[in-house]
């Protein structure tokens, strides 16, 4: 949701410094309360919102070194901050006994927006973030609040079921999606005028809704569950959730890219748009009520006692550099990987598919902490041959939690165990990759000629581990006709003819 300005918090916090880089995971930041914060907002990764107990408001422009407190004019409990409108911005906090505060100058002087209840209100969204037109608001006993005038009148909009509503989110105008106690789950497609149960099949507490698309998105609620949809939020199946606590918010950077937080310090975090999830650590046991990214590398997350915890690496508390899989000319298959930093790396579990299953191969002890670059190695011994086979690391910190490593795949087929060299697409107009396959590690130079024995390109000169490599050849450059890549390879010659079209 690349929608927010870094416009919108300047005139409220008025400090700037240069951003701090943390390599640690999720840091904890002083945010100069030790009251609960319960709502968190970044517009950028400089500039962030929170929300708590007893109208408090704090905002950060320096990525939460320092924090400004705002006065605005309650002391209710607030629950959800929402930042709206790219040319006018305004800042609209929600919470108990139907407190409704906003400001539309950045945070110096706030307003009240008088929407007919006294219920308390726990989430906020505008239909079109970058506008303050249209907004919902939700809240207890099934409470539904909405204008489409920027506040200016209200219309209260009971649920089909009296129940506390936690989460609401809309993809578009018209298209919406709320989640509540009980497993409520409602849907509308006119913008909130009607809305409809939607059978969810469980009791459980839901708490927070967040879309990455018009059609996907997930809820989370307590007890660890985690729900997905593919339908713009018609159906809803569960998904396994690798924690039992309950989880508050979520929030996705991106398609693939989202986390959610709750109970205990716990963290969670998807890289494949909520299929999978795994454990981060949090370094707290502080329970965690929201959290909000800006990309996929910086964050907020706000909690218990003032928590406040920062990462500006996805946080990930062991940054992977690299991670590959080669086939090697006696059946097995050659694991390395590359850590730029490490901070309490317990070590690395080894797995490999070739099914539906996934099998633990072996454990490599980490580094615990640590500021260089490391390398490391496993082989698997016991790899079959004439298969695909596919690997991933689990990597594990000392206090438990966890993470999987993107999944790297190789062809262990004992025909392909020799030396080669391909190039596709040919012929070619503007670009061909050559692949080779070395059967064994080697110093290997390959090298493109015309056929009158000219050198028109070297790329590769050095040692290589064995499997398959692939080197681009721009060709957009070189005249239409024949060519011969040359691949010289431990005392071995391979050569294959290349066509350049126009």
């Amino acid at each position: 949701m690349k929608i927010y300005t870094t416009r919108i918090l300047t005139a409220l916090f008025l400090f700037t410094f240069p951003t701090v880089l943390s390599s640690q995971g999720w840091t904890p930041v002083t945010s100069g309360t030790t009251s609960p914060l319960r709502g968190v907002f970044s517009a950028s990764a400089l500039q962030t919102v929170a929300v708590g107990n007893d109208g408090l408001i704090i905002g950060t422009t320096d990525g939460g070194s320092t924090w400004t407190t705002a006065n605005v004019g309650t002391t209710e409990d607030l629950h959800k901050v929402f930042v709206t409108n790219l040319s006018m911005p305004a800042i609209v906090a929600v919470g108990d006994n139907g407190t409704i505060r906003y400001s539309i100058n950045v945070g110096l002087t706030w307003n009240s927006w008088n929407a007919g209840t006294s219920e308390n209100l726990y989430d906020i969204y505008f239909h079109d973030p970058t506008a303050i037109t249209t907004v919902t608001i939700v809240g207890e006993s099934g409470v539904i609040l909405y204008s489409n005038n920027g506040g200016a009148t209200w219309v209260m909009r009971l649920s089909p079921v009296p129940k506390r509503l936690n989460g609401v989110f809309f993809t578009n105008l018209l298209n919406g999606v709320i989640v509540g106690d009980g497993g409520v789950i409602l849907h509308t497609t006119n913008s909130g005028a009607a809305w409809n149960q939607i059978t969810s099949g469980i009791s459980t507490n839901l708490n927070h809704v967040f879309f990455r698309s018009p059609t996907h998105g997930t809820i989370v609620g307590d007890a660890g569950l985690i729900m997905n949809t593919t339908d713009g939020g018609l159906n809803w199946s569960p998904v396994t959730s690798p924690t039992s606590f309950n989880l508050e918010r979520l929030f996705y950077a991106d398609a693939n890219h989202g986390w959610a937080v709750g109970d205990r310090g716990t963290i969670i975090r998807t890289t494949d748009g909520g299929a999978t999830w795994s454990t981060q650590s949090s370094g707290v046991l502080t329970h965690l009520k929201s959290v909000f990214f800006t990309d996929t590398l910086n964050g907020m997350v706000v909690g218990e006692n003032g928590l406040v915890l920062r990462t500006t690496n996805g946080g990930i508390p062991v940054e992977l550099a690299s991670f590959s899989a080669s086939a090697r000319i006696d059946g097995s298959v050659a694991l390395d990987w590359i850590t730029e930093t490490e901070s309490g790396n317990h070590g690395f579990e080894v797995q490999r598919r070739n099914g539906s299953e996934w099998a633990l191969l072996g454990f490599v002890p980490g580094n615990g902490d640590s500021n260089e670059r490391r390398s490391y190695r496993f082989v698997d011994t016991d790899a079959p041959r004439g298969t695909r086979l596919e690997y991933r690391l689990r990597q594990i910190d000392f206090d438990g939690s966890w993470e999987h490593s993107p999944t790297v795949t190789v062809e262990n087929d004992a025909a392909t165990q020799r030396l080669t060299l391909e190039a596709a697409p040919n012929p070619a107009r503007e670009m061909s990759v050559l692949r080779m396959q070395l059967p064994m590690d080697t110093d290997a130079v390959l090298t493109v000629y015309a056929l009158d024995g000219r050198r028109i390109a070297r790329l590769h000169e050095g040692p290589l581990p064995a499997g398959s490599h692939a080197f681009r050849w721009n060709t957009a450059a070189a005249p239409a006709g024949m060519y011969l890549a040359v691949l010289d390879a431990n005392g071995i010659r391979n050569t294959c003819t290349l066509i350049v079209t126009r």
